[in-house]
This record gives structure tokens, sequence and C-alpha cells, in this order.
């Protein structure tokens, strides 16, 4: 989207389930991958897919989303969000596991690196809002001490080769 952040889904739900809960929260797809469809596929053609614009895999199990995982993280910093046992491989694995508070597993919670502690997926959104704005806040900040810093050598250099050449 607009924030440079891609939605990939990867649900074990049938793909007429994941289509449908796509199309109620706006995520576009060029098409559905199946779990049956990814086993007879290479990672090299799996990569060439992701590319192409597919965002849903359905009736996948814990293995395929690590291997999609992997695949992403070769050129992508990946956040994985997710409630269950299922998940608790992708989100060690994940960049950033993301899991529920609320009806997220144990096991998923102990996996996981942020806990979501209202279960709602536009708290990601906010956190990235709020964390870009202090990542640039701390570069601003930096920019200004090393300028500041900066003129102070520069104006202790100048005094030194002044007092040399009284000398």
């Amino acid at each position: 989207g607009a924030a440079g952040i891609r939605v990939i889904m990867l649900t074990g739900d049938n793909p007429l389930t994941a289509k449908a809960i796509a199309e109620s929260i706006g995520l576009g797809s060029k098409k559905i991958i199946d779990g049956k469809q990814l086993d007879k596929i290479d990672d090299s053609k799996l990569e060439k897919e992701l590319e192409s614009g597919i965002n849903i895999f359905a009736r996948i199990t814990p293995f395929h989303k690590l291997r999609i995982l992997t695949i992403l993280k070769k050129n992508y910093r990946v956040a994985m969000t997710g409630d269950g046992v299922n998940d608790s491989l992708a989100l060690k694995k994940a960049d950033i596991g993301i899991s529920m508070g609320i009806r997220g597993t144990e096991v998923a919670k102990q996996a996981s690196d942020i806990i979501l502690l209202d279960d709602n997926f536009s708290t990601i959104v906010q956190a990235v809002k709020e964390g870009r704005r202090s990542f640039d806040n701390i570069r601003k900040f930096i920019n200004y001490l090393f300028v500041c810093n900066l003129a102070e050598v520069g104006v202790l250099f100048l005094a030194t080769l002044d007092r040399k050449s009284v000398v």
C-alpha cells in the first residue's frame, strides 16, 4: 500500500473462505494458490508467483507458511501475524512475529516478538506510523547533533591554527 507494506494472506481455511475475507478487507490477488498447488511448484516458481501479485494462499500447512516466509525474507523485511500453534514456526522465523493477545495461544505468544493486546490488525498500522515518526525524529536529532559538533570541532581547529601562527 501507500505505506510500503504488502499484505499477504496465509491461511489454513479453504480458498472460498479466504477469498470472501480478502474481498471484505480489500485485499486483491491475481489468483489463489492452495497447499496442493504449492507442493507441485519449486521455490523459484513460487518466488515468481509472489512477485506477480499473488497475495492469497489457502489450505496451507505451517511448513508452507515457513517456505513462503523464507522466500519473502530474501528480499524483504517480513512481519507475520498469527494466533495458533500452527503459526508459531513462522512467527519465530519472521523478522517480526506478531501474535494476538486475546485469542492467541500461549505457544504463539511465546514465539512472537510483539503481542497485540486488542487483536486488531489496524493497531499494527498505527504502530508502524508511530515507529516511522519516532525514527524520523531520531534521525533529525542525530543530524542536528552532528552539525553542531562539526561546528564546534571546526571552531577549535581554527583556534588552534590561529594560536600557532601567533607564537
